[in-house]
């Protein structure tokens, strides 16, 4: 959803369209204001920019400055929070009170997008730990909040605290527990139409035929509507788009990302001239398989805290680690059973080392001056 698409909407569409202001930071206008607990809570959102180096045949390189990616960050009581922050203030005694995710034996996982993925991983943890409890007027003012930015994270944020119990999971669990796979880097499959069944002991996804034509006419239809009504906001009908892409009469469809932004670039485009083909026909690749994930056998706990939480701590853990594996490998290096400290010396080691070495139990200082090594 660039600038520059939502701009040449707004001058040809028939539609109203909601801005967002420009410059170094974008926020919300006094109309759009929010509230959390009272107080007024908004989005900051803020531009950076990636040096790219173009090549010159006839010179030096050139360096110029372009848009990168967009930081989105909460505004609120005075200070400025990343998501996970928010949380942190907003629930302070409780957050994270089970801080675990769910790591998969099968990547049959990477069948679902990750929104699904998610989903499965709260269910699951859901089934072994009690959920905190969370305000209903918490919960409203959190969703209204979320459903005034048309950015992918907060919509994606917006539709997890509408799930079963969403609020509450993420409040126990953590905001945003990802499934990512080692070989796919938490890339999807493919394509993929299913319906999904779980309870308390198992999931089961079981795949079923699908075509473009049929998927897509009911998002064709509503944009349809939405041109003759004249009405909707482009941020209301991309948010409904986007759910009849992912959802429609008890069948998901797993989508991945290029097909995805293909699909909002012709959004826009339709909206304007309610003629362009969808960019997608035929057969959507999906295949019949039934995957059935039992929670006993095909899951299991990892510990899921934030290291950020004690940064100091962390760091001498990591610290210890690191020496103990370099004492190891240098251990490696010495040769014999018994030896003097000159003879160790010789064969390269300091006082420091053998005063490790003693230490970690990989020596024994015999008397003053000799050494014997520990068999284990």
């Amino acid at each position: 959803m660039s600038m520059s698409e939502k701009k040449d909407f707004a001058a040809n569409a028939p539609l109203p369209l909601e801005r967002a202001g420009r410059g170094a930071a974008e926020k919300q206008s006094a109309a759009e204001q929010s509230f959390f607990r009272g107080e007024p809570i908004e989005w900051l959102t803020v531009p950076t920019t990636k040096t790219v180096v173009t090549d010159n045949a006839f010179g030096d390189s050139e360096a110029s400055e372009r848009p990168a990616r967009k930081n989105h960050f909460i505004l609120y009581g005075g200070n400025q929070y990343k998501r996970e922050e928010f949380y942190q203030m907003a629930f302070p005694q409780v957050y994270r009170k089970y801080p675990y995710k769910v790591i998969f034996a099968t990547d049959d996982i990477c069948r679902l997008g990750g929104s699904q993925r998610a989903k499965l991983q709260y269910h699951i943890l859901a089934q072994k730990f009690p959920l905190v409890e969370v305000a209903a007027e918490d919960k409203e003012d959190l969703e209204a909040f979320a459903a005034r930015s048309e950015t992918e994270a907060a919509q994606l944020w917006l539709a997890r605290m509408r799930w079963s119990q969403g609020h509450e999971k993420m409040v126990t669990f953590g905001q945003n527990i990802g499934v990512e796979d080692k070989a796919s880097g938490g890339r999807v499959k493919g394509l993929w139409c299913y319906t999904a069944d779980m309870d308390a002991v198992k999931a089961v996804y079981t795949g079923c035929p699908m075509t473009w034509e049929l998927w897509a006419a009911p998002i064709v239809g509503y944009l349809q509507g939405q041109r003759d009504a004249r009405t909707a906001a482009a941020l209301e009908i991309i948010q409904t788009v986007m759910r009849l892409l992912y959802y429609q009469n008890g069948l998901y469809l797993t989508v991945p990302g290029d097909v995805r932004r293909a699909i909002v670039k012709w959004v826009y485009q339709y909206l304007k001239d309610g003629t362009t083909s969808f960019p997608f026909a035929g057969d959507v690749g999906s295949d019949s398989r039934r995957v059935t994930i039992n929670f006993e056998r095909d899951t299991s706990l990892k510990d899921n805290r934030v290291i950020h939480d004690n940064m100091a701590e962390y760091n001498r853990e990591a610290n210890a680690e690191k020496a103990a594996r370099r004492t190891k490998q240098r251990f490696e290096d010495l040769t014999g059973e018994r030896w003097t400290t000159a003879e160790l010396h010789a064969q390269g080691f300091t006082d420091r080392n053998i005063k490790t070495f003693c230490k970690d139990g990989l020596i024994k200082r015999l008397y003053q001056g000799h050494y014997q090594r520990i068999s284990k």
